[in-house]
Formats: C-alpha cells, sequence, structure tokens
C-alpha cells in the first residue's frame, strides 16, 4: 500500500513540474496553478473529451499497469518466448496491429510536436 502511494505521490509531483515544463513564462504557469479549478464540473469532461476516448485513454492505461505488474514478478517477453508458436505469433499481431489502429488515432486533429517550442 506505501508502494502505491509512493507512486501516486510521484505521479502528482511529475504532473505538477509539468505546468512549469509546458507554460510559457512563469507567470504563465502560475496563472494555470491559481486558475485550474474555477469552473470545473465533471459534466464537462465531456466536452473536452468523448466518452469514447475516455475508455480507450483509461484501458491503455489499464494496460500499462498489468505490464508493469508483469515485469515486477517476471519477464513478460521471457514468458511469451516460452509459450508455444501460435501463442507467440498471436501475441506479435496483436501488438502489430495496435500499433497501425492506435498509431493513427486521433489524426483529425493534428497537434504541434510538444519540444517544437524549443
Amino acid at each position: 500500500m506505501i508502494k502505491i502511494f509512493r507512486i501516486l505521490i510521484t505521479f502528482a509531483l511529475v504532473s505538477f513540474a509539468w505546468i512549469f515544463f509546458r507554460a510559457q513564462s512563469i507567470y504563465d504557469a502560475l496563472y494555470i496553478i491559481t486558475h485550474f479549478t474555477n469552473g470545473y464540473s465533471p459534466a464537462e469532461l465531456a466536452n473536452i473529451m468523448p466518452l469514447k476516448e475516455i475508455m480507450l485513454n483509461v484501458s491503455f492505461i489499464f494496460i500499462l499497469m498489468v505490464v508493469d505488474f508483469l515485469r515486477e514478478y517476471g519477464n513478460p517477453l521471457k514468458k511469451i518466448m516460452q509459450r508455444n508458436l501460435a501463442i507467440r505469433w498471436a501475441v506479435y499481431y496483436v501488438i502489430i496491429f495496435s500499433i497501425i489502429v492506435f498509431g493513427v488515432y486521433g489524426v483529425e486533429e493534428k497537434s504541434p510536436f510538444i519540444y517544437f517550442q524549443f
């Protein structure tokens, strides 16, 4: 339980630090920090991001957590390699298909590359 708490604290601190990294100036960062809860309600989240995208993001986060858990208690790549040939290739195809399908997800609204501002 303490480890989960430490992970959440680290995530919160890193997310908070990103405010300063992405802001144009210190003033903008301080403005964001002092106003990020003004006028917010959970119902407005649907206006920001469709439910389909929210569910997709939550499912990917869950997959990442499962992979992280598996890596902590053993090497998942080694476990896949120990399976029979059909299961291995099924896993490979699922990974490749996921990269192809979800790699171009959201092409309607292209956002600039995060490091272009430098």
